[in-house]
């Protein structure tokens, strides 16, 4: 789907009609960034088989973890937010990031709240390698960091406590 996205997609409505226009199989999200004439556009759509949602940015930046923003129709639960409700606690610390750094959010700083380690093993960059039940252990796996004003994309292979922001190169295309 993201490719479909990003091949058939020229702005966020395009992005849209496609992903209603599609199956979701299970719960996903697919966050789209556009860069152009007038400005930066950003959303994040949320899949899942009950439909499509999007979720918009605050104040010009777009937050998101591994639950649902958007409301969820009548009888759909998400069970990421029952089963594992750190998240919540992740997309607040990172929410609270952001508005502690005032006029001042520049990529150094988004990285560092990226790398936070200060809600303990369920934090922002995650390490539950210790935790006695294998099934429940976590872990950050990549993080990434998107400029739309520089044209820059740049992602961690593994956490971003130990693994750098690494640039992608995105050829003046859309990222």
């Amino acid at each position: 789907m993201p490719r479909t996205c990003l091949q058939g997609g020229s702005d966020l409505e395009d992005v849209e009609t496609i992903l209603e226009r599609s199956e979701a199989t299970a719960s996903s999200c697919l966050s789209v960034a556009v860069a152009g004439p007038d400005g930066s556009r950003m959303r994040s759509y949320e899949l899942s088989p009950a439909g499509v949602a999007a979720v918009e940015p605050a104040r010009g930046v777009l937050l998101h973890t591994n639950h649902f923003l958007a409301d969820l129709p009548a009888g759909v639960e998400d069970r990421y937010r029952r089963d594992w409700p750190d998240t919540v606690d992740r997309l607040r610390e990172l929410g609270e990031r952001v508005r502690d750094a005032g006029g001042e959010l520049d990529a150094a700083r988004i990285k560092a709240c990226l790398r936070s380690h200060d809600a303990g093993p369920p934090a922002i960059c995650c390490h539950d390698a210790e935790n006695p039940e294998y099934a429940d252990r976590q872990a950050t796996l990549a993080s990434a960091f998107l400029s739309l004003e520089r044209r820059r994309f740049e992602i961690t292979d593994g956490a971003p406590c130990m693994a750098p922001f690494e640039a992608v190169d995105v050829g003046g295309r859309r990222a």
